[in-house]
């Protein structure tokens, strides 16, 4: 499925009127996004959605406060203020 198509079907699905932009990742097995958070006007303004394309089973989404445990095609809505990280 082309990236274009998951963005619109998650606007639609939310009701979204403006996109802020896509991000996309790559990540090599074992690989890591240190811990941080956002900031910034487009931090601040944009709600925020993970949604994992190709995904290795004992990958992470992490939070100070959970983890997410991502499933390819899932989307996941998360407040990006709150310090997150990445472990594939």
């Amino acid at each position: 499925i082309p990236v274009k198509d998951i963005v619109f079907k998650v606007m639609t699905a939310v009701g979204g009127e403006r996109l802020g932009g896509v991000l996309i990742t790559k990540l090599p097995p074992g690989g890591t996004i240190q811990p941080h958070t956002d900031s910034g006007w487009h931090a601040d303004y944009y709600d925020k959605y993970y949604i994992p394309i190709q995904n290795e089973e004992g990958s992470s989404f992490n939070f100070s406060d959970g983890v997410i445990e991502p499933k390819e095609g899932n989307v996941y809505w998360f407040d990006n203020s709150i310090q997150h990280w990445v472990n594939n």
